[in-house]
């Protein structure tokens, strides 16, 4: 289940969801549940796995805590088609 005051934006044209102050769901649960709802209803979103998600959005929520780029880090961008760079900067911060 979503949390009843998580707001999210969903762009199937781009192949993107937004979840906006993401910092505020600190928690691996909630991130695991949310992910999971996403990739059980929108077949695009399949193209990662559920770890790739979870790692740039405990990536983009370490950022964040560390005050770096909060503007940028603020809200996650869970793209399908994340650039591989990014994905490997994502591997080593959201570990």
């Amino acid at each position: 289940m979503l949390e009843d005051s998580m707001e999210y934006i969903i762009d199937k044209d781009n192949k993107n969801i937004t979840i906006k102050d993401s910092y505020k769901y600190a928690d691996l649960e909630t991130q695991v549940a949310t992910i999971k709802i996403f990739l059980t209803s929108y077949e695009w979103f399949n193209a990662r796995s559920l770890k790739s998600y979870v790692r740039e959005w405990r990536a983009h929520n370490r950022l964040y805590k560390l005050g770096l780029f909060k503007s940028h880090t603020k809200d996650v961008d869970l793209n399908v088609n994340e650039s591989i760079f990014r994905r490997i900067l994502y591997f080593f911060l959201g570990f």
